[in-house]
């Protein structure tokens, strides 16, 4: 074996088979160290300080994205919270929804159908849909009655809130003959 030195590279030749079954001659190259000792240990240390910085900034960055994020999700939260106490029901549109079904009431249903009710004790329309309600039962079970043999506050509800469709039909008609929309 021989070897060929340069001042940078050393290469050394041996023989070795190849696939042909004759020797052939392979290099091996080698550089060598800087004339700095130090060089080859400083550069890990250096790329790992980089690498750290890095990670660094970007640890900043995800802090401050999630921060960001938080703040966003506390805004949402905060906004949903008010809409939904705005939402809830005040004095004023408790009482706009108690008075929706007496507007109906007053509207769709004629002063003598308002009297009849009155004189068997239903004075609101959740009653009379209540009474509508124990009538209809009551024709559907067996021995299945006519609306004749039930009770005359039975077949008072009954015979008004079946009747109120038509009511409502009436009611739009003689609103649009005036030229007023519900």
């Amino acid at each position: 074996m021989f070897s060929i030195s340069t001042s940078s590279i050393r290469i050394a030749a041996r023989p070795a088979l190849s696939f042909a079954g004759r020797y052939t001659t392979t290099r091996n190259v080698r550089i060598r160290p800087r004339a700095n000792p130090g060089a080859f240990a400083s550069d890990p240390l250096a790329r790992d300080e980089r690498l750290l910085k890095k990670l660094e900034d970007q640890l900043a960055r995800v802090k401050v994205k999630v921060r960001r994020e938080e703040e966003e999700e506390e805004k949402k939260a905060k906004t949903a919270a008010e809409a939904f106490a705005l939402s809830s029901s005040t004095d004023s549109d408790a009482a706009v929804l108690a008075n929706h079904n007496d507007y109906f009431w007053n509207q769709v249903l004629t002063k003598h159908d308002r009297r009849q009710l009155a004189r068997v004790g239903i004075t609101s329309l959740e009653e009379l849909y209540g009474v509508y309600s124990e009538a209809q039962k009551t024709i559907d079970q067996p021995p299945y009655p006519s609306l004749d043999t039930l009770d005359s506050r039975l077949q008072l509800a009954h015979t008004i809130y079946n009747s109120i469709p038509a009511k409502i039909g009436e009611v739009t008609r003689a609103t649009q003959k005036k030229g007023v929309w519900w």
